[in-house]
């Protein structure tokens, strides 16, 4: 192989594009060992997986892909939207009953003291495992 030679072409573009840029290098390698990493090199590429499922995809496989793509963000939108909604009706039939308590133990004003500080309580609890769980979740 003489420096003024290139690397066979291969039919797989990115060898040929890698081939491209390691050209200027071997051609500072002793000949023995330039021939020897360029059939390493297209041993390695023809024996690739990838390259060979790579050839095999057609314009189905990708419409498939994509379809079945938003198809799962449109049910990842679907389970925010109902998310909320629980959410929503959760705050609202605790709002309810709060009110109702209230109306209720009106006339005893000591019980409807200690009610309140425990619901408080408890909804400072769920509020801070709530920004803990989200946390830890946005941070994975």
């Amino acid at each position: 192989m003489t420096d003024k030679q290139k690397l066979p072409a291969n039919t797989d573009k990115s060898i040929d594009s890698v081939a491209e840029e390691l050209d200027p290098i071997l051609k500072e390698l002793p000949a023995e060992q330039r021939e020897l990493f360029v059939s390493l090199l297209s041993i390695q590429s023809s024996r690739s997986p990838e390259s060979e499922v790579a050839k095999k995809i057609t314009s189905d496989h990708i419409t498939k892909l994509l379809d079945n793509q938003s198809k799962s963000m449109d049910y990842t939108h679907q389970d925010e939207v109902q998310r909320k909604i629980y959410s929503f009706g959760v705050i609202v039939v605790a709002v309810v009953l709060i009110i109702v308590l209230v109306v209720l133990l009106k006339d005893n004003p000591d019980l409807l003291e200690k009610i309140i500080s425990h619901l408080i309580t408890l909804i400072g609890g769920a509020l801070a495992g709530y920004g803990i769980a989200k946390t830890k979740y946005n941070g994975q």
